[in-house]
């Protein structure tokens, strides 16, 4: 009969060997990470949110954390634009030889701006001057020559034929004066174009016209425009069609400015961007001094209403790093953090930390 092995070398014996072996090294394993992540270290309790009550009770104002609602707006970036710029141009070709237009510049209505040789047209005007006095002493003879073959008509001294041709000769007198007042005043007219006048009292935007250039019939000599009649040009999402109005009263903050600008929507382009989806929006207003074409601005559309948690600016205290306020509980203040957020002229936004009613001891006199 065989003898039984070892017990080493006992199959079974192995298997708890090898589980025993695993066993240890996991628990080495959990023990180390326990130590490492100091499990065994003593812990210190965080600070309580809320600090103990004040000792003594409190008798100043207190004001009620309250609920508002505040507009969400969409900013609508644009570009001030003249309402009505106007373009001054030449009506008849002529060279420059005086300019009194500076970009940037004040101009008053009626003020020369432009001044046009006209030694020629002087000329055309003098010339013209001579045909209509001599068409007037024409004229004059005609009428003498017609009246005496009237008279001798009336004697039979003059046959039908010469009262005819004295009458023909009136007539043709006449059309020549005629003739010669329309050349006149055609003269005088275009003498009077060599002089540009200022048009409105305004601001030069735009100068294209130098002293010597040789100018055009039509040509484009200056852009002006008037300083109290600006709108601001905005690019509006389709989407906000529904939120805009002619005549709706809105607000525009221009860049540079710190207080917003009052306007009215003057006109909505009723054509949409088929790239971008989007349309015009002009809106106007009394735009204050220092705003010029060009400027950037941004136009303030009201989309809905947003439910706020505020409390007055001064009911806030800062401590350290952290914001607290006094809640009023039992009679007695308690300091409580909170979170504020967005400020709304003296009321503070408030994310966390109050709720809805809660009493509030404030900083001086109390709020409504």
């Amino acid at each position: 009969m065989k003898k039984p092995g070892p017990i080493t070398h006992n199959p079974a014996f192995t298997i708890i060997r090898k589980r025993a072996v695993g066993a240890l090294l996991l628990g080495m394993v959990v023990v180390l990470m326990l130590w490492f992540s100091n499990y065994w270290t003593p812990k210190i309790p965080p600070p309580a949110a809320t600090a103990p009550a004040l000792s003594q009770k409190y008798q100043g104002p207190t004001i009620p954390v309250r609920m508002i609602s505040v507009p969400v707006k969409f900013f609508a970036v644009g570009t001030v634009e003249p309402i009505e710029p106007v373009t001054l141009a030449s009506r008849i070709l002529g060279k420059v030889i005086l300019s009194r237009l500076h970009s940037g510049e004040p101009v008053s209505r009626n003020e020369i701006l432009i001044q046009l040789d006209q030694s020629q047209l002087t000329a055309q005007l003098n010339q013209a001057i001579a045909a209509r006095s001599l068409a007037e002493v024409e004229l004059h003879q005609a009428t003498i020559d017609y009246r005496r073959a009237a008279d001798l008509f009336k004697t039979a001294d003059v046959t039908q034929a010469g009262m005819d041709m004295a009458d023909t000769r009136l007539a043709a007198a006449k059309a020549r004066l005629a003739s010669t007042l329309a050349v006149t005043q055609n003269a005088r007219t275009q003498l009077n174009y060599a002089a540009i006048h200022c048009p409105i009292n305004g601001v030069v935007m735009e100068k294209n016209v130098n002293v010597g250039d040789t100018i055009m019939p039509g040509q484009t000599l200056a852009t002006l425009y008037s300083p109290g009649r600006l709108q601001l040009t905005t690019v509006v999402p389709e989407s906000l069609q529904r939120h805009i109005s002619l005549g709706q009263a809105l607000v525009v903050r221009l860049s540079g400015f710190r207080k917003p600008i009052a306007v009215h929507v003057r006109r909505i382009l009723p054509r949409v961007s088929i790239q971008t989806r989007s349309f015009l929006v002009k809106v106007a207003g009394t735009f204050p001094a220092g705003i010029f074409p060009g400027m950037f601005g941004r136009l303030e559309i009201p989309i809905w209403q947003e439910k706020v948690l505020v409390v007055p600016t001064d009911a806030i205290e800062r401590i350290g790093q952290l914001d607290m306020v006094r809640i009023i509980s039992g009679g007695a203040p308690q300091r409580q953090i909170v979170q504020p957020g967005r400020h709304f002229g003296d009321l503070r936004e408030i994310l966390s930390g109050v709720t809805v009613g809660e009493k509030l001891a404030v900083r001086g006199k109390a709020h409504g």
